[in-house]
């Protein structure tokens, strides 16, 4: 950490440089042709140059996997065993990872995605969230408030919900899921909800999200979760909501957001740095740990706004995102 009078120098220029909105801007680095309707739900890099999105084509309901070896310019389609769509993908090492989507789908690869293999989740609810700590324990969630975990990276077993909704609109989602620890992790989703867990996922609790009166008017989604480190942590949903912790989750609070879009994704990084991101093109940025954030800027194609559903940085400089129609972006600092 800077001291004395540098530090102070540094800081204020940090605060001026957010507060003018001097930030970075995004180059559009892949977008394949409409006619392949494919639309890519998340992203993850284990290298600058190395990394994997998933998503589906919507119209034929079938899953995509893509892999890169050169940052993000080109993309090879690997072989999706299950054909359904993925919502969400991990990697631990260059070599495995896990995605998870449609119908209760997990697959798994150990050869950086050469080969793709079904786990059983014994389940059929939709997953939309995975997250691995090392390559054996790892948590899924999905509708119907399910929670997985794995203590072998083989074999999963359900610790909340599971069971189908008696019709629609009755599943509560889950759609993110986050741990700083091998005890300590959060569930996130419909109706603002936070789970809380810090026996490793064993028993859960509600925290306050200050969002329940919204959520009783308003059908409210929290989409993402993200901490920078054990006590710094963001969450973002509909409406433009940010939600930030400087406690270790022991509370919540929102924080303003130039703009009332839904955010669909969250990234955050040691040192302050991280992007939000959501529908109409929507990319926000913050240098202080989420208490403040501003737009950044992109050229969208034609002048559309698309809807991004992932970001994922290895350090301040190094970031990107996907969503809608395949489209991924670079971030140019």
């Amino acid at each position: 950490m800077v001291r004395g009078f540098l530090g102070v120098v540094a800081t204020t220029l940090l605060i001026l440089w957010g507060a003018f909105g001097f930030a970075g801007s995004w180059k559009l680095l892949y977008n394949p042709s409409v006619d392949e309707d494919i639309d890519l739900y998340s992203i993850w890099f284990v290298s600058p140059k190395e990394g994997w999105a998933v998503g589906g084509k919507f119209l034929e309901e079938k899953g995509v996997i893509l892999h890169t070896t050169d940052g993000g310019k080109t993309w090879e389609v690997q072989e999706n065993p299950s054909e359904k769509t993925l919502w969400d993908v991990c990697f631990v090492t260059p070599k495995v990872g896990w995605a998870v989507g449609a119908g209760g789908m997990i697959l798994h690869t150990s050869d950086g995605g050469k080969t793709w293999k079904q786990q059983m989740s014994k389940v059929t609810n939709w997953l939309y969230g995975v997250t691995f700590l090392n390559e054996k324990v790892g948590y899924a969630v999905g509708m119907g408030e399910t929670i997985l975990k794995t203590t072998n990276g083989r074999s999963w077993r359900v610790l909340k919900g599971g069971k189908p909704g008696a019709a629609i609109g009755e599943e509560v989602l889950l759609a993110d899921v986050a741990f700083v620890n091998e005890n300590k992790g959060w569930a996130i989703g419909q109706n603002g909800e936070i789970l809380y867990t810090e026996d490793g996922g064993k028993t859960w609790t509600m925290q306050r999200s200050g969002l329940e009166e919204m959520a009783k008017e308003y059908n409210l989604v929290l989409w993402g979760i993200s901490f920078a480190d054990e006590m710094r942590g963001c969450i973002v949903g509909d409406y433009g909501i940010i939600l930030l912790t400087e406690d270790g989750g022991k509370s919540w609070k929102r924080v303003k957001t130039p703009t009332e879009e839904n955010l669909k994704g969250v990234c955050m990084l040691k040192g302050g740095q991280g992007w939000a991101v959501g529908e109409l093109g929507t990319i926000l940025h913050t240098t202080d740990g989420g208490k403040t954030w501003v737009k950044e800027d992109w050229e969208s194609p034609g002048g559309k706004n698309f809807e991004f559903r992932s970001v994922f940085a290895l350090d301040p400089k190094t970031a990107w995102i996907t969503g809608q129609w395949g489209m991924v972006l670079k971030y140019k600092p």
